[in-house]
């Protein structure tokens, strides 16, 4: 046992108290981490000044002032303290910061446009003097562009308005320009029916609608639906990117030592068992240190935004029952391929369906946090290796996972991770002294079952 923690602690030191590891796993996410906060921060986007004429070519020039008002200069919005936060605050800001879709535009700090109605004759002379700066843009609305569409699913594709604009118009201005035209449109369609459009734009206005979990023991939590739906493939992500990169590590280290022949040294002092419980233990700490560093920035986040609460301490005590789980059967799989080849390019060859099949659980991840005891979560929950990482999205999706599959789980995915790890001790012994073409698939079956 103590040649066996001899090994570990070799590849521990080897790999964590060195310059490298230092600076790309903990100095590089760090920096990362502040260039981020710096640019959202102190780099928002600066949009140039929206100036100038805009024509606008519509029936009886309807859109004329209600485009008008709708292009004047937006209200500065306040700043808002993180410390203030509302649950639901908290999910707005996490999804304007980048985390979906949808970026954030800048708005230009000062809008001065003139609208100024156009005959339909003079849009030729209106495009030419956008090309050449006379103009701004023109917004030419179709003449039943006010007539009230009686289906509902081609009222967005009826009645449309055209915005023409220079080749050089920041993202910024074009947007802009079809927010104001889509409202100036409706305005003018509300107006042409005998209504106020400040009373209508009141009565519709979306209200916000509060969601309450009912949870175990009558308690009631408010739902942030973005966070919920965020939050299964964070933790994934988590436990994926750093089982997969002390998997690496061990894959690297074991094919140089093998190359340049250390191993034949190693062998001498101890076991093919020894050596490869050895670096699996070695870099099972270097996974804990990655953890413990990711884990914290995750938790620390949590706190700011004031949502720690979706995440309970027995979720957490089984994240990490299941990092295990996802790390043994990692390291299985990549001490038996570092064993088998001499070099890298080897190894992608038989690593490349091992990486396919582990990316299974980041396509399923939508499907899995929206329906956690569905079929298609609770078949992969009992596929290895994706049972730790599918567990991983269940858990902390917004569906309690039943316990007797949570202990199913526990037991089949060990039970799977101790069989991975006896076949890569097989492969091992055999193909860690071994030099020159590497062994297909079904020769290393065979030399599981050697004497």
């Amino acid at each position: 046992m103590n040649k066996t923690w001899s090994v570990a602690w070799r590849e521990f030191r080897h790999t964590v108290l060195t310059k490298a590891f230092f600076l790309g796993v903990i100095v590089a996410p760090m920096i990362f981490l502040a260039i981020l906060i710096a640019i959202s921060v102190f780099l928002q986007p600066e949009a140039k000044p929206l100036v100038g004429d805009v024509g606008v070519i519509s029936p009886d020039n309807a859109l004329q002032a209600p485009l008008q008002d709708a292009l004047k200069q937006p209200e500065a919005s306040s700043p808002i303290s993180i410390e203030t936060l509302t649950p639901e605050e908290a999910s707005a800001m996490l999804m304007d910061s980048g985390m979906t879709s949808t970026a954030n535009t800048a708005v230009p700090e000062t809008i001065d446009l003139n609208v100024r109605s156009v005959a339909e004759t003079d849009a030729d002379r209106v495009k030419d003097g956008i090309r050449t700066g006379e103009w701004t843009a023109l917004i030419i609305a179709e003449p039943d562009a006010l007539e009230l569409v009686e289906d509902k699913s081609e009222a967005r594709k009826a009645n449309r308005v055209k915005i023409y604009v220079a080749p050089d118009s920041p993202p910024s201005h074009t947007e802009l320009l079809e927010d104001a035209a889509r409202e100036a449109l409706v305005e003018a369609r509300v107006t042409r029916e005998g209504m106020d459009p400040k009373v209508v734009q009141r009565l519709t206005a979306t209200p916000w609608a509060d969601t309450v979990r009912l949870v175990e023991g009558g308690a009631e939590k408010t739902e942030i639906g973005d966070l919920r739906r965020f939050l299964p493939m964070a933790f994934m992500i988590i436990i994926w990117l750093t089982t997969f990169v002390s998997g690496n590590y061990l894959l690297t280290s074991t094919i140089e030592e093998k190359s340049n022949r250390v191993m034949e040294v190693l062998l001498s002092a101890v076991s093919p068992m020894q050596l490869m419980t050895g670096k699996i233990i070695g870099y099972a700490m270097v996974t804990a240190v990655m953890v413990a560093m990711f884990s914290s920035l995750a938790v620390t986040f949590l706190i700011m935004v004031s949502v720690l609460d979706l995440i309970t301490p027995v979720q957490i005590i089984l994240l990490f029952i299941y990092l295990i789980m996802a790390y043994l059967m990692i390291a299985a799989i990549m001490a038996g391929i570092g064993s088998a080849v001499s070099d890298m390019r080897d190894a992608q060859t038989l690593l490349g369906p091992v990486s396919f099949a582990v990316m299974i659980p980041l396509f399923l991840s939508p499907v899995v946090a929206e329906d956690p005891n569905g079929i298609v979560a609770m078949v992969t929950s009992y596929i290895p290796p994706l049972t730790p990482f599918i567990m991983v999205l269940r858990l902390v999706a917004t569906e309690p996972v039943p316990v007797f599959e949570i202990w199913l789980s526990l037991g089949w995915g060990f039970l799977c991770a101790l069989v991975l790890i006896w076949l890569a001790s097989r492969i091992f012994r055999v193909g860690v002294l071994m030099q020159g073409k590497p062994p297909n698939p079904i020769e290393m079956l065979r030399w599981v079952t050697y004497r």
